[in-house]
């Protein structure tokens, strides 16, 4: 008879449990979208927006999300709204809709003095390489003496959101310091490999590792300004 007694219990009060739970007075989320974007994946955009879908709205996640977008080099605004859901009073869907900023920078130029003699570089930056939110960087530098070519990929979000990592080549030679100096030839390499975890909104903690690569020739006659 108790254990009759304690099941009817159980039933009677399960119902008004749920349903205590379903009208707390909460709007949820029901979707995410992102309008006025064509350039980035939505799921780069997902990265950077720590409310959940399923989950209640959370003003300070969504304040949190408008911030994190607009750190997005290729983001330039990021205004967000949410739009009811028709027969569904407690549902919402959150809009976010992004403006988008120059991704891609490039630049070439020359210069001429006495001591470099003619000399040119030039460079290319791509914040949003293939609509992947990830950055490639290359850069070359030459002149009668000097020659250097830098190369760099970072994926932002490498498995979370919090997590990013940069890989890096160098290459460097050169013939001479100056043409006041003597015969001098080098040629340096370096790899690099770089992590970086946010730990807070502002603040990242960064493990590097580097291998490089030197060799240095000075010829037979050194110049009295290496001597020194």
């Amino acid at each position: 008879m108790r254990c009759a007694l304690s099941l009817i219990v159980l039933l009677t009060l399960l119902p008004v449990e749920l349903l205590a739970q379903a009208g707390d007075g909460r709007i949820y989320v029901r979707r995410i979208e992102f309008v006025g974007t064509n350039d980035v994946d939505d799921d780069v955009l997902r990265q950077a927006v720590t409310q959940l879908e399923g989950t209640f709205v959370n003003t300070t996640e969504l304040e949190r999300s408008r911030i994190r977008l607009e750190r997005l080099p290729f983001v330039a605004r990021a205004e967000i709204a949410q739009r009811p859901v028709d027969g569904a009073p407690d549902q919402v869907d959150v809009l976010i809709n992004i403006t988008e900023a120059p991704a891609r920078e490039y630049r070439v130029g020359g210069a001429w003095s006495e001591s470099q003699r003619l000399s040119g570089y030039g460079y290319f930056v791509n914040e949003n390489f293939l609509g992947t939110g990830q950055r490639v960087f290359a850069q070359v530098e030459a002149s009668e003496f000097y020659r250097a070519l830098q190369l760099s990929h970072t994926d932002r979000f490498v498995g979370t959101s919090d997590v990013s990592r940069t890989l890096e080549l160098s290459l460097r030679s050169f013939d001479q310091l100056t043409a006041d100096t003597t015969a001098l030839e080098g040629d340096l390499a370096r790899l690099g490999l770089s992590y970086s975890y946010r730990i807070a909104e502002r603040q990242s903690v960064r493990l590097r590792l580097v291998l490089q690569d030197a060799e240095l020739n000075t010829g037979s006659i050194v110049s009295s300004q290496l001597d020194e």
